[in-house]
Protein backbone atom coordinates (compact mmCIF):
# COMPACT_ATOMS: atom_id res chain seq x y z
CA UNK A 1 0.00 0.00 0.00
CA UNK A 2 2.90 2.39 0.49
CA UNK A 3 3.97 3.75 -2.86
CA UNK A 4 5.13 7.10 -4.53
CA UNK A 5 1.46 8.13 -5.51
CA UNK A 6 0.22 7.80 -1.02
CA UNK A 7 1.80 10.05 1.45
CA UNK A 8 2.87 8.57 4.56
CA UNK A 9 2.91 10.11 8.37
CA UNK A 10 4.78 8.52 11.36
CA UNK A 11 3.18 9.69 14.37
CA UNK A 12 5.79 9.29 16.92
CA UNK A 13 8.80 9.35 14.65
CA UNK A 14 11.54 9.07 17.04
CA UNK A 15 14.48 10.40 15.42
CA UNK A 16 13.19 10.06 11.53
CA UNK A 17 15.51 7.16 10.42
CA UNK A 18 12.64 5.80 9.05
CA UNK A 19 10.86 9.05 7.49
CA UNK A 20 15.02 9.52 5.59
CA UNK A 21 14.79 5.88 4.42
CA UNK A 22 11.22 6.27 2.71
CA UNK A 23 12.09 9.56 1.21
CA UNK A 24 14.89 8.40 -0.17
CA UNK A 25 12.83 5.58 -1.65
CA UNK A 26 10.87 8.01 -3.43
CA UNK A 27 7.78 8.48 -1.04
CA UNK A 28 5.95 11.38 0.65
CA UNK A 29 6.87 11.28 4.46
CA UNK A 30 7.20 13.27 7.14
CA UNK A 31 6.84 12.67 10.96
CA UNK A 32 6.37 13.86 14.70
CA UNK A 33 7.82 13.21 17.88
CA UNK A 34 7.11 14.40 21.32
CA UNK A 35 10.60 14.31 22.16
CA UNK A 36 12.83 14.54 19.02
CA UNK A 37 10.87 15.94 16.49
CA UNK A 38 8.50 18.43 18.54
CA UNK A 39 8.62 20.91 15.96
CA UNK A 40 7.46 19.57 13.12
CA UNK A 41 3.59 19.72 12.19
CA UNK A 42 0.92 16.90 12.72
CA UNK A 43 -0.43 16.34 9.06
CA UNK A 44 -3.01 14.39 7.09
CA UNK A 45 -1.16 11.67 5.36
CA UNK A 46 -3.04 8.48 3.01
CA UNK A 47 -0.86 6.46 5.83
CA UNK A 48 -0.51 7.66 8.64
CA UNK A 49 1.53 5.14 11.24
CA UNK A 50 1.38 4.93 15.23
CA UNK A 51 4.25 2.70 16.02
CA UNK A 52 5.23 1.05 19.05
CA UNK A 53 3.90 4.44 20.83
CA UNK A 54 0.59 3.38 22.89
CA UNK A 55 2.63 1.28 24.85
CA UNK A 56 5.44 3.56 26.04
CA UNK A 57 2.73 5.74 27.36
CA UNK A 58 1.73 5.72 31.01
CA UNK A 59 -1.47 7.59 31.41
CA UNK A 60 -4.36 5.21 29.81
CA UNK A 61 -6.71 8.65 28.66
CA UNK A 62 -2.98 10.19 27.22
CA UNK A 63 -2.77 6.29 25.41
CA UNK A 64 -6.10 7.16 23.48
CA UNK A 65 -5.46 10.21 22.79
CA UNK A 66 -2.50 9.80 21.24
CA UNK A 67 -4.27 6.61 19.23
CA UNK A 68 -7.19 9.03 18.16
CA UNK A 69 -5.06 12.01 17.22
CA UNK A 70 -3.20 9.61 14.87
CA UNK A 71 -6.49 8.03 13.83
CA UNK A 72 -8.00 11.64 12.99
CA UNK A 73 -4.58 12.48 10.59
CA UNK A 74 -5.57 9.40 8.14
CA UNK A 75 -7.14 9.50 5.17
CA UNK A 76 -7.07 6.25 4.07
CA UNK A 77 -5.17 3.82 6.39
CA UNK A 78 -3.82 4.24 10.54
CA UNK A 79 -0.91 1.51 10.82
CA UNK A 80 -0.60 0.52 15.17
CA UNK A 81 1.74 -1.48 16.25
CA UNK A 82 2.49 -2.36 19.91
CA UNK A 83 4.60 -4.41 22.30
CA UNK A 84 2.98 -8.43 22.84
CA UNK A 85 2.92 -10.00 26.00
CA UNK A 86 6.15 -12.36 25.34
CA UNK A 87 7.96 -9.58 25.01
CA UNK A 88 8.15 -9.49 28.44
CA UNK A 89 10.03 -11.96 29.50
CA UNK A 90 13.00 -11.13 28.22
CA UNK A 91 12.85 -7.76 30.10
CA UNK A 92 13.45 -7.25 33.73
CA UNK A 93 10.57 -5.17 34.84
CA UNK A 94 8.03 -4.24 38.26
CA UNK A 95 4.38 -3.37 38.00
CA UNK A 96 3.50 0.13 37.37
CA UNK A 97 -0.07 1.34 36.39
CA UNK A 98 -1.42 -1.18 34.12
CA UNK A 99 1.87 -1.81 32.93
CA UNK A 100 5.81 -2.42 33.53
CA UNK A 101 9.00 -0.19 34.86
CA UNK A 102 11.52 -1.56 33.05
CA UNK A 103 15.45 -1.87 34.08
CA UNK A 104 15.89 1.35 32.47
CA UNK A 105 13.37 3.29 34.15
CA UNK A 106 11.18 3.64 31.21
CA UNK A 107 6.85 2.46 30.83
CA UNK A 108 5.88 -0.25 29.07
CA UNK A 109 2.32 -1.65 28.66
CA UNK A 110 2.52 -5.22 27.55
CA UNK A 111 -0.89 -6.70 25.29
CA UNK A 112 -2.02 -10.12 24.38
CA UNK A 113 -3.09 -9.95 20.11
CA UNK A 114 -6.78 -9.72 21.42
CA UNK A 115 -6.27 -6.86 24.04
CA UNK A 116 -4.96 -4.87 21.72
CA UNK A 117 -7.16 -5.71 18.76
CA UNK A 118 -10.20 -5.00 21.04
CA UNK A 119 -8.69 -1.33 22.69
CA UNK A 120 -8.05 -0.60 18.90
CA UNK A 121 -12.00 -1.33 18.33
CA UNK A 122 -13.29 0.26 21.38
CA UNK A 123 -11.45 3.09 21.56
CA UNK A 124 -11.64 4.19 17.25
CA UNK A 125 -15.19 2.13 17.23
CA UNK A 126 -13.84 0.48 13.81
CA UNK A 127 -12.66 -2.90 13.24
CA UNK A 128 -9.19 -3.49 12.71
CA UNK A 129 -7.45 -5.50 9.87
CA UNK A 130 -4.21 -7.99 11.79
CA UNK A 131 -1.45 -7.45 9.70
CA UNK A 132 1.12 -9.55 11.77
CA UNK A 133 1.38 -10.14 15.51
CA UNK A 134 1.16 -6.93 17.51
CA UNK A 135 0.27 -4.84 14.29
CA UNK A 136 -2.94 -3.89 12.69
CA UNK A 137 -4.16 -1.61 9.74
CA UNK A 138 -7.12 0.44 10.53
CA UNK A 139 -8.71 1.17 7.55
CA UNK A 140 -11.08 4.24 6.90
CA UNK A 141 -11.36 3.81 2.73
CA UNK A 142 -13.48 0.44 2.64
CA UNK A 143 -12.48 -0.50 -0.92
CA UNK A 144 -8.79 -0.91 0.30
CA UNK A 145 -9.44 -2.49 3.62
CA UNK A 146 -10.89 -5.19 0.69
CA UNK A 147 -8.20 -5.11 -1.59
CA UNK A 148 -5.62 -5.64 1.24
CA UNK A 149 -7.87 -8.62 2.52
CA UNK A 150 -8.41 -10.41 -0.72
CA UNK A 151 -4.41 -10.24 -1.60
CA UNK A 152 -4.09 -12.20 1.78
CA UNK A 153 -5.67 -15.27 0.52
CA UNK A 154 -4.73 -14.83 -3.69
CA UNK A 155 -1.49 -16.14 -4.63
CA UNK A 156 0.42 -15.63 -7.84
CA UNK A 157 0.37 -18.31 -10.40
CA UNK A 158 2.33 -19.21 -12.93
CA UNK A 159 1.42 -18.27 -16.80
CA UNK A 160 1.38 -21.45 -18.50
CA UNK A 161 3.73 -22.02 -21.10
CA UNK A 162 2.30 -22.38 -24.59
CA UNK A 163 2.45 -26.03 -25.48
CA UNK A 164 2.15 -25.66 -29.55
CA UNK A 165 2.90 -23.06 -31.91
CA UNK A 166 0.03 -21.59 -33.49
CA UNK A 167 -0.31 -19.25 -36.09
CA UNK A 168 -3.06 -17.08 -34.77
CA UNK A 169 -1.52 -16.55 -31.26
CA UNK A 170 1.72 -16.12 -32.68
CA UNK A 171 0.75 -13.19 -35.01
CA UNK A 172 -1.02 -11.50 -32.03
CA UNK A 173 1.19 -12.74 -28.81
CA UNK A 174 1.52 -8.90 -27.60
CA UNK A 175 -1.99 -8.67 -27.70
CA UNK A 176 -2.93 -12.06 -26.11
CA UNK A 177 -0.51 -11.71 -23.37
CA UNK A 178 -2.65 -8.88 -20.85
CA UNK A 179 -5.36 -11.57 -21.51
CA UNK A 180 -3.43 -14.33 -20.39
CA UNK A 181 -2.31 -12.74 -17.17
CA UNK A 182 -5.80 -11.29 -16.21
CA UNK A 183 -7.25 -14.84 -16.68
CA UNK A 184 -4.15 -16.48 -14.68
CA UNK A 185 -4.85 -13.64 -12.26
CA UNK A 186 -8.62 -13.79 -11.73
CA UNK A 187 -9.84 -16.98 -13.25
CA UNK A 188 -12.68 -15.37 -15.49
CA UNK A 189 -12.62 -13.19 -18.22
CA UNK A 190 -12.13 -8.89 -18.13
CA UNK A 191 -14.94 -7.11 -18.48
CA UNK A 192 -14.29 -3.69 -20.93
CA UNK A 193 -12.75 -1.66 -18.03
CA UNK A 194 -10.32 -4.09 -16.77
CA UNK A 195 -8.66 -4.75 -19.30
CA UNK A 196 -6.51 -1.80 -21.92
CA UNK A 197 -6.66 -3.84 -25.24
CA UNK A 198 -10.32 -5.22 -24.68
CA UNK A 199 -11.68 -3.48 -27.58
CA UNK A 200 -9.10 -4.84 -29.93
CA UNK A 201 -9.11 -8.22 -28.89
CA UNK A 202 -13.17 -7.90 -29.61
CA UNK A 203 -11.92 -6.09 -32.89
CA UNK A 204 -9.86 -8.44 -34.19
CA UNK A 205 -11.54 -11.72 -32.94
CA UNK A 206 -15.25 -10.75 -32.68
CA UNK A 207 -15.54 -11.30 -28.83
CA UNK A 208 -13.23 -11.65 -25.82
CA UNK A 209 -14.28 -15.39 -25.19
CA UNK A 210 -13.41 -16.19 -28.95
CA UNK A 211 -10.05 -14.25 -27.85
CA UNK A 212 -9.49 -16.15 -25.25
CA UNK A 213 -10.56 -19.76 -26.92
CA UNK A 214 -7.56 -19.28 -29.06
CA UNK A 215 -5.41 -19.21 -25.50
CA UNK A 216 -7.34 -22.02 -24.71
CA UNK A 217 -6.24 -24.08 -27.67
CA UNK A 218 -2.88 -23.39 -27.45
CA UNK A 219 -2.11 -23.86 -23.30
CA UNK A 220 -4.45 -26.78 -22.97
CA UNK A 221 -7.71 -26.61 -21.33
CA UNK A 222 -6.92 -28.21 -18.27
CA UNK A 223 -4.98 -25.72 -16.71
CA UNK A 224 -7.41 -23.05 -16.91
CA UNK A 225 -9.75 -25.66 -15.39
CA UNK A 226 -7.55 -26.00 -12.16
CA UNK A 227 -7.27 -21.63 -12.30
CA UNK A 228 -10.54 -22.00 -11.73
CA UNK A 229 -10.88 -24.34 -8.67
CA UNK A 230 -7.98 -22.53 -6.86
CA UNK A 231 -9.30 -19.39 -7.28
CA UNK A 232 -12.95 -20.42 -5.93
CA UNK A 233 -11.11 -22.05 -3.39
CA UNK A 234 -9.54 -18.74 -2.67
CA UNK A 235 -12.60 -16.83 -1.97
CA UNK A 236 -14.19 -19.12 -0.34
CA UNK A 237 -11.37 -19.37 2.26
CA UNK A 238 -11.50 -15.36 2.03
CA UNK A 239 -14.90 -15.18 2.75
CA UNK A 240 -14.70 -17.66 5.75
CA UNK A 241 -12.11 -15.90 7.08
CA UNK A 242 -13.54 -12.50 6.94
CA UNK A 243 -16.26 -13.40 9.18
CA UNK A 244 -14.31 -12.92 12.63
CA UNK A 245 -13.83 -9.21 11.20
CA UNK A 246 -17.50 -8.95 10.08
CA UNK A 247 -18.01 -9.28 6.10
CA UNK A 248 -19.08 -6.33 4.63
CA UNK A 249 -22.12 -5.80 2.42
CA UNK A 250 -22.16 -6.79 -1.08
CA UNK A 251 -22.13 -3.15 -2.46
CA UNK A 252 -19.35 -2.42 -0.32
CA UNK A 253 -17.20 -4.38 -2.20
CA UNK A 254 -14.72 -3.51 -4.68
CA UNK A 255 -16.32 -3.65 -8.31
CA UNK A 256 -13.50 -6.53 -9.66
CA UNK A 257 -14.91 -8.67 -6.35
CA UNK A 258 -18.20 -8.44 -7.66
CA UNK A 259 -17.72 -9.75 -10.46
CA UNK A 260 -15.59 -12.66 -9.10
CA UNK A 261 -18.63 -13.55 -6.75
CA UNK A 262 -20.89 -13.01 -9.90
CA UNK A 263 -18.56 -16.06 -11.76
CA UNK A 264 -18.42 -18.33 -9.16
CA UNK A 265 -21.17 -18.25 -7.37
CA UNK A 266 -25.12 -17.98 -7.34
CA UNK A 267 -24.89 -15.16 -4.67
CA UNK A 268 -22.90 -13.14 -2.30
CA UNK A 269 -25.05 -14.84 0.05
CA UNK A 270 -24.70 -18.50 -1.02
CA UNK A 271 -20.85 -17.72 -1.43
CA UNK A 272 -21.11 -16.27 2.32
CA UNK A 273 -23.10 -20.15 3.82
CA UNK A 274 -20.69 -21.87 1.91
CA UNK A 275 -18.06 -20.36 3.52
CA UNK A 276 -19.57 -20.59 6.87
CA UNK A 277 -19.82 -24.50 6.88
CA UNK A 278 -16.48 -24.57 5.82
CA UNK A 279 -15.35 -22.25 8.68
CA UNK A 280 -17.02 -24.01 11.29
CA UNK A 281 -16.63 -27.75 10.26
CA UNK A 282 -12.73 -26.52 11.39
CA UNK A 283 -14.00 -27.34 14.92
CA UNK A 284 -14.32 -30.93 14.29
CA UNK A 285 -10.76 -32.52 15.04
CA UNK A 286 -12.19 -35.72 13.83
CA UNK A 287 -12.37 -33.82 10.29
CA UNK A 288 -9.00 -32.04 10.38
CA UNK A 289 -7.09 -35.65 11.43
CA UNK A 290 -8.87 -36.98 8.25
CA UNK A 291 -7.78 -34.14 6.10
CA UNK A 292 -3.92 -33.90 7.63
CA UNK A 293 -3.62 -37.94 6.65
CA UNK A 294 -5.19 -37.47 3.49
CA UNK A 295 -3.41 -34.68 2.71
CA UNK A 296 -1.00 -34.86 -0.38
CA UNK A 297 2.06 -32.09 0.70
CA UNK A 298 3.27 -31.83 4.39
CA UNK A 299 5.20 -34.40 6.71
CA UNK A 300 3.06 -36.29 9.22
CA UNK A 301 4.57 -37.22 12.71
CA UNK A 302 2.29 -38.49 15.72
CA UNK A 303 1.17 -34.87 16.75
CA UNK A 304 1.09 -32.87 13.41
CA UNK A 305 1.97 -32.23 10.04
CA UNK A 306 4.84 -29.85 9.04
CA UNK A 307 4.50 -27.67 6.06
CA UNK A 308 6.61 -24.97 4.68
CA UNK A 309 5.08 -21.37 4.21
CA UNK A 310 4.95 -21.58 0.46
CA UNK A 311 3.21 -24.65 0.42
CA UNK A 312 0.19 -23.82 2.39
CA UNK A 313 -1.64 -23.86 -1.06
CA UNK A 314 -1.51 -27.62 -1.51
CA UNK A 315 -3.24 -28.25 1.64
CA UNK A 316 -6.54 -29.35 1.62
CA UNK A 317 -8.88 -26.46 1.70
CA UNK A 318 -10.38 -27.58 5.39
CA UNK A 319 -6.40 -26.90 6.42
CA UNK A 320 -5.80 -23.94 4.48
CA UNK A 321 -8.63 -22.31 6.60
CA UNK A 322 -7.31 -24.08 9.94
CA UNK A 323 -4.61 -21.93 9.25
CA UNK A 324 -6.17 -19.45 8.34
CA UNK A 325 -8.04 -18.71 11.25
CA UNK A 326 -4.89 -17.66 12.89
CA UNK A 327 -3.54 -15.43 10.75
CA UNK A 328 -7.34 -13.41 11.09
CA UNK A 329 -6.88 -12.76 14.47
CA UNK A 330 -3.02 -12.41 14.04
CA UNK A 331 -1.57 -11.55 10.54
CA UNK A 332 1.35 -13.22 9.30
CA UNK A 333 4.33 -13.93 11.17
CA UNK A 334 7.38 -12.55 9.28
CA UNK A 335 10.09 -14.68 9.92
CA UNK A 336 8.62 -17.98 10.37
CA UNK A 337 9.11 -20.20 7.37
CA UNK A 338 7.17 -23.48 8.57
CA UNK A 339 4.08 -24.35 9.85
CA UNK A 340 2.93 -26.92 12.42
CA UNK A 341 -0.67 -28.10 12.35
CA UNK A 342 -1.35 -29.89 15.81
CA UNK A 343 -3.33 -33.01 15.19
CA UNK A 344 -4.66 -33.51 19.13
CA UNK A 345 -5.92 -29.90 19.86
CA UNK A 346 -6.88 -26.65 18.02
CA UNK A 347 -3.23 -25.32 18.11
CA UNK A 348 -1.35 -24.30 15.22
CA UNK A 349 2.64 -23.29 15.42
CA UNK A 350 4.70 -21.36 13.19
CA UNK A 351 8.60 -21.96 13.14
CA UNK A 352 11.82 -20.55 12.33
CA UNK A 353 14.50 -22.80 10.59
CA UNK A 354 17.74 -21.14 9.87
CA UNK A 355 18.96 -21.02 6.34
CA UNK A 356 16.11 -23.44 4.97
CA UNK A 357 16.96 -23.84 1.44
CA UNK A 358 20.68 -24.38 2.22
CA UNK A 359 21.57 -26.28 4.98
CA UNK A 360 20.33 -30.12 4.90
CA UNK A 361 19.56 -30.21 8.83
CA UNK A 362 18.38 -26.47 9.43
CA UNK A 363 18.20 -25.70 13.23
CA UNK A 364 15.36 -24.85 14.96
CA UNK A 365 15.78 -20.77 15.71
CA UNK A 366 12.45 -19.33 17.30
CA UNK A 367 8.66 -20.73 17.59
CA UNK A 368 4.99 -19.13 17.85
CA UNK A 369 2.51 -21.42 19.58
CA UNK A 370 -1.33 -20.70 19.01
CA UNK A 371 -3.85 -21.79 20.74
CA UNK A 372 -7.12 -21.21 19.12
CA UNK A 373 -9.67 -22.06 21.94
CA UNK A 374 -8.35 -18.79 23.50
CA UNK A 375 -6.04 -17.23 20.84
CA UNK A 376 -3.40 -17.54 23.35
CA UNK A 377 0.69 -16.81 22.08
CA UNK A 378 3.24 -18.31 23.08
CA UNK A 379 6.90 -17.59 21.99
CA UNK A 380 10.04 -19.35 22.78
CA UNK A 381 13.76 -18.70 21.41
CA UNK A 382 16.16 -21.30 20.44
CA UNK A 383 19.48 -19.28 19.92
CA UNK A 384 20.70 -20.25 22.83
CA UNK A 385 20.12 -23.87 23.03
CA UNK A 386 23.53 -25.98 22.98
CA UNK A 387 21.98 -28.74 21.73
CA UNK A 388 19.09 -26.95 18.73
CA UNK A 389 16.28 -29.41 17.19
CA UNK A 390 16.83 -29.92 13.78
CA UNK A 391 14.47 -30.70 11.08
CA UNK A 392 14.72 -34.06 9.49
CA UNK A 393 13.25 -35.16 5.68
CA UNK A 394 12.73 -31.12 4.81
CA UNK A 395 11.53 -32.17 1.31
CA UNK A 396 8.73 -33.14 2.88
CA UNK A 397 7.23 -29.97 3.46
CA UNK A 398 7.50 -28.49 -0.02
CA UNK A 399 5.37 -29.30 -3.15
CA UNK A 400 6.15 -31.73 -5.44
CA UNK A 401 6.64 -28.95 -8.09
CA UNK A 402 8.90 -26.76 -6.12
CA UNK A 403 12.48 -27.13 -7.86
CA UNK A 404 13.92 -26.75 -4.27
CA UNK A 405 12.60 -30.07 -3.66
Amino acid sequence: MLTPERSFFDYGCGRGEDIKLLVNDGIDATGWDPAFQPDESKREADIVNIGYVVNVIEDAAERKDALCAAWNLARQVLVVGARLNFDSRVTRMSPLADGCLTATQTFQKFYSQSELRSWITQTLETEPAPAAPGVFFVFRDETLRQQYLAQRYRRRRAVPRITKSERLYEEHRELFEPLVVFVTERARLPEAHELPDYGLLVERFGSIKRAFSIVRRVTGAEHWESIRQERRSELLQQFALERFGGRPRFSALPKDAQLDIREFFSSYKSACAEADALLFSVGDMTLLESAMTASPIGKRTGNGLYVHLDALHKLPQLLQIYEGCTRAYLGSFVDANVVKLHRESPRVSYLTYADFDRDPHPTLVESFLVKLGGLEVSYRSYTHYKNPFILHRKEELLDDDDPRR
